[in-house]
């Protein structure tokens, strides 16, 4: 495959480095703020850097109220993670064109204003961009909404899961598992269901023999699955529900 697609929560600059640089692979991913950005407030907004004016040769930035910051020193960040991101941190003039300028470039308290860039943040993020927009890209992620969105909608809507009920990494995934096993167990019923119409109105001898192997290798595949994930004394249970069912 070549597309990893996923929602806004795993927009992030480690998750963007690791998927193109380590896996060669392209993300479908957006970042936090990539929606706002494309509205008409966040573009009018003078508090985002994005919308200051930048000179490339003297590498230098100037706010819409004409305040210059000039490149001040290099800082590093480590998160949680221990992923380090690279900023350049920018500092506004001390000398500004006039009085007025010279009161703006200052905090509240007096310091000096600054801002930070991580340039290799801002690369991601328009690689990430041309990718949404893109003709390909937009088919694909469209597509999650089917694959993905349905399930998370029918889990809360339908089953009204919408937090889990236990604490802990192992009772989580446990409670997840019985959630999912429950809704493909819903669908095997339909699937059942389907069949056993189909079965009614079939009445020479090779198609009922056809309908019966079809159910024989469902049967085999939901055991094995349940064998895995469950307990020896629910897979019993379960296998007489099945049994029944069939």
């Amino acid at each position: 495959f070549q597309y990893i697609v996923a929602d806004a929560g795993y927009g992030s600059e480690e998750n963007y480095q690791s998927i193109i640089d380590d896996y060669e692979k392209v993300p479908l991913i957006p970042y936090g703020m990539y929606h706002a950005e494309q509205k008409k407030k966040y573009k009018n907004n003078p508090q985002y850097r994005a919308n200051w004016d930048y000179d490339e040769i003297a590498d230098t930035y100037v706010d819409p109220d004409g305040v210059w910051f000039s490149f001040s020193h290099y800082s590093t960040r480590t998160d949680k993670n221990g992923f380090q991101r690279q900023f350049k941190v920018y500092k506004a003039d001390k000398e500004q064109e006039d009085s007025r300028l010279n009161e703006l470039a200052r905090t509240p308290k007096g310091k000096l204003r600054t801002t930070s860039v991580n340039y290799n943040w801002e690369y991601f993020k328009q690689q990430v961009k041309e990718n949404l927009e893109s003709e390909t890209g937009k088919r694909i992620y469209a597509q999650r909404k089917i694959d993905v969105e349905t399930v998370f909608g029918r889990m809360k809507g339908h089953f009204g899961m919408r937090r889990v009920h236990v604490r802990g990494k192992q009772a989580v995934h446990n409670d997840i598992g019985l959630m999912l096993m429950a809704m493909n167990l819903t669908k095997l019923m339909l699937e059942l269901g389907r069949w056993t119409a189909q079965f009614s109105h079939h009445s020479t001898k090779k198609e009922t023999q056809q309908i019966l192997s079809q159910k024989k290798a469902g049967f085999c595949c939901v055991s094995f699955y349940l064998e895995l994930v469950i307990s020896q004394s629910q897979f019993l249970l379960c296998m007489m529900l099945l049994i029944f069912c069939f």
